[in-house]
Parts: structure tokens; sequence; C-alpha cells
């Protein structure tokens, strides 16, 4: 026997162990049932919004990252292509450099 059949079940009428009448139910009675029915509409629209502002948000984030991506990578291929002729200038130098300053060496 179950506690609420013990407080509110058995003989009605007598008081159970918290001092209010017992309804005198017995086991398997059904003693309420509720239905509720909320229209979902309004929020499944809400939801379809949201969902549709966050999709956008986000696709235009990530269009944002990957434009600067290519940019930063851009940069660097250039930085990259010019540091290439600097050092191609730098060595192309220490070959004049090591053939002029013997010749000058020699005269003085």
């Amino acid at each position: 026997m179950t506690w609420a059949h013990k407080a509110r079940g058995s003989e009605g009428g007598e008081p159970d162990e918290t001092g209010f009448p017992r309804e005198g139910y017995a086991l398997g009675d059904l003693a309420s049932a509720v239905s509720l029915s909320i229209p979902m509409e309004v929020y499944e629209a809400e939801a379809r919004e949201r969902t549709m502002a966050n999709v956008s948000l986000f696709g235009a984030l990530a269009a944002v990252i990957v434009a600067v991506a290519v940019a930063v990578n851009g940069a660097l291929r250039r930085q990259g292509r010019q540091m290439d002729i600097l050092d191609a200038a730098s060595l192309e130098a220490d070959r004049y450099r090591v053939e002029i300053l013997p010749s000058m060496c020699s005269t003085w």
C-alpha cells in the first residue's frame, strides 16, 4: 500500500496523518487527469526566425574570416617574394664583393 493510498484512501472522511480528511479512494482509482493543449505555431515561427538569424550571422562571420585569411595569405606571399628578391640581391652583392675586394687590395 502506497503513502498516497494510506493518506487518501481507505475510510473516507477520517483524518489522515496530515490532519486532512481522507477521500476514500481505492487502489487503482483515477483521482484526476489534466490535459493541456498549447498552440505551437507562434513558438515554431519564432524559433525559425531565430535560427535563420543565427545562420545568417555565422555565415557572415565565416565570410569575414575567410576574407581576412585570404588577405593575410596574399600579404605574406608578397612579403616572401620581396624577401626572396632581397636575398638574391644580397647574394649577388656578396659575389661582386668577393671578386672586387681582392683586386682592390692588391693595387694599394
